[in-house]
């Protein structure tokens, strides 16, 4: 039985920007930041020492990035985290999501809209639409980090 949502990922162009919009704009916490290094060894000490065929790859690519960032967590909710995965070369636009299939967006419910909307401006972040209600009858105001 599913109870919710355990995490989404997101790559990162820029970790400062999105630790600064997620934890200082909108309140959540970060928990923690692993390194490849660290999660190298996590991956060894989970399989005992032997890497199975099927992460040899993955952990190939651990090891080569060595003490580098490689991911932070965030705590939006007990239980429920963004993990961001720094990056470190160029990556490939997004797609206009009006002409692609998969992932468009994601909504946070948030205990007072309109005070949320208003520190967020005042923050300097520009919303991309006004506060209006949804046709799902929510409150709704659109912003991208």
């Amino acid at each position: 039985m599913i109870r919710g949502f355990s995490h989404i990922a997101f790559n990162v162009k820029n970790m400062e920007e999105t630790l600064h919009f997620y934890c200082d704009l909108l309140g959540m916490k970060q928990k923690f930041t692993l390194t490849c290094k660290q999660a190298y060894e996590q991956l060894l000490e989970d399989h005992q020492g032997v890497i199975p065929e099927e992460f040899q790859d993955f952990a190939a690519f651990l090891k080569g990035c060595g003490d580098r960032k490689w991911l932070t967590y965030v705590e939006m909710a007990p239980h429920q985290y963004i993990e961001f995965f720094y990056q470190y070369d160029e990556k490939a636009p997004l797609p206009d999501f009006a002409k692609a299939y998969g992932y468009q967006h994601f909504s946070l419910e948030v205990e007072d809209i309109h005070g949320m909307v208003e520190h967020l401006k005042a923050s300097g972040i520009v919303p991309d639409s006004a506060l209006s209600k949804g046709v799902d009858g929510t409150w709704q105001c659109w912003f991208h980090d």
